[in-house]
């Protein structure tokens, strides 16, 4: 089982993978290619308003694919989250003043 399903910062992040057929690789031969897309929901009923274009991902693996989209999501997130940009920006300062 794979970890498509996540939450992280008040968001529920879910990885939908599916078979996107073979693609020729480097020594012509045909592999499997699997592609995964990842939903973004605001916890507590809250619209998910502001969000860019989500594109999907491609990869060797399932598994590959569904890591590459939920780390996708996360940045995302964190692109949206302002506060917390703020937040890591006051403590690294307070830091560097203390020592």
């Amino acid at each position: 089982m794979y970890a498509n399903h996540a939450v992280y910062k008040g968001y529920r992040l879910s990885a939908h993978v599916h078979h996107a057929g073979e693609q020729a690789g480097k020594s012509g031969t045909a592999r499997d290619s699997f592609e995964a897309t990842v939903n973004i929901i605001a916890l507590g009923g809250e619209p998910s308003t502001g969000l860019p274009a989500l594109r999907s991902h491609r990869a060797g693996s399932p598994r590959e694919a569904i890591e590459a989209a939920v780390a996708y999501g996360r940045d995302v997130i964190d692109g949206l989250s302002s506060f917390t940009k703020g937040k890591r920006k006051a403590a690294a300062t307070k830091a560097h003043a203390a020592a």
